[in-house]
Order: structure tokens, then C-alpha cells, then sequence
């Protein structure tokens, strides 16, 4: 039960941040979506980072 609401927190908070980074790349006028895919990878790395020193 420790980690039931991981999954859901891990795609909002990935959905938030694409959504801010769409947002940032819209005001600079990028066509693709690059500040919104670096923030989800970021925060990616930063679950996983999570979890890994969680359980070890």
C-alpha cells in the first residue's frame, strides 16, 4: 500500500509539467513541444530517482 498512488501521481505531475513546458514554448514560439518534453523527462528521472533510493 505504500506505493498504490505513485502511478497516478507520477502521470499528473508528468501531465502538469508537459503542460507548463507546452505553455513556456508556446510564449518562446516553438513549433514542437521541446521545453514540455524536457520537463518530462526530468521529471521522469526525478521518480525514478525516487523510487530507487526509496527501496534501497
Amino acid at each position: 500500500m505504500k506505493y498504490a498512488g505513485l502511478a497516478t501521481s507520477m502521470f499528473f505531475t508528468l501531465f502538469i509539467m508537459w503542460w507548463i513546458g507546452s505553455k513556456i514554448d508556446a510564449y518562446i514560439g516553438n513549433e514542437i513541444s521541446y521545453i514540455g518534453l524536457l520537463f518530462m523527462i526530468l521529471t521522469l528521472f526525478a521518480f525514478l530517482y525516487k523510487i530507487v533510493t526509496t527501496l534501497s
